[in-house]
């Protein structure tokens, strides 16, 4: 007796997680892939392209063999925010500068900056004596990737020098200030937080095809003189009165 050929069951592509992705993941191509899936049982909204699924960030977890949903996945930042752009061991920082220390606009996301630190500086000695302070222009961190450009333009803070006046404290950014977030390391984020509380940042606009780290001087005023070989002013010694007593 010759056995009936069963019926095969109608199958579509779906696209599936191949392990278990946290919640406000980007999805890597590894992360999915292509599995047969009853037609009738197919989830809505199913994906069936695994490229649809790439470089979108999961709203939900996914755990593996799931289908991947249009409706637990975003290509919107906004709704699951900045952190699952972040690569382990790097933070966010952003900085508010005026269009001139943030190269008159030209900076975009996805570019790379080089940070110009200026701030002015004592040295003390054991005996506590205290030097003149001295002000100098640093070449710093190299090479930051740029995440965000936007522009501010409410408030009332002043600028000064290319970033918030150092009060420290402040709320509020000057009208038409940019706002740059990079991407950098935990140490660096302390060294651009000091830069913005005690002195001025500016930034420095890369070329996509240039990431050497630079060493530079630091400039100051003497620098400046030595350089360019500027004739030195002529110091006034500080005449000191003295009182003489009248003769009784």
């Amino acid at each position: 007796m010759v056995q009936p050929t069963p019926t095969p069951i109608p199958t579509v592509k779906v696209v599936v997680a191949t392990q278990n992705i946290a919640e406000r993941t980007i999805i890597q191509a590894n992360m999915v892939t292509l599995k047969d899936w009853p037609q009738d049982l197919v989830p809505i909204g199913a994906l069936t392209k695994t490229q649809d699924a790439v470089g979108k960030i999961t709203a939900a977890a996914l755990v593996p063999g799931e289908p991947v949903l249009m409706s637990r996945v975003s290509l919107e930042e906004q709704t699951v925010g900045l952190a699952p752009m972040l690569p382990p061991g790097l933070v966010a920082v952003v900085l508010a500068l005026s269009p001139v220390s943030s190269v008159g606009g030209a900076i975009r996301e996805g570019d790379a900056v080089d940070v110009l630190i200026s701030t002015e500086y004592s040295l003390y000695n054991e005996e506590g004596d205290e030097s003149k302070p001295l002000y100098a222009t640093f070449y710093t961190i190299q090479d930051v990737p740029v995440l965000r450009v936007a522009g501010q333009g409410d408030a009332a803070a002043t600028t000064q020098g290319g970033t918030l006046a150092p009060t420290g404290r402040a709320t509020t950014v000057a009208a038409g200030a940019v706002m740059v977030t990079v991407l950098v390391t935990p140490q660096d984020a302390l060294l651009l937080k000091y830069a913005r509380e005690k002195g001025s940042i500016d930034l420095a606009l890369r070329s996509p095809q240039f990431h050497d780290q630079v060493i530079t001087d630091p400039v100051y005023l003497d620098y400046i003189m030595r350089r360019f070989e500027l004739p030195r002013p002529l110091l006034i010694k500080k005449q000191t009165s003295t009182t003489q007593e009248e003769p009784q």
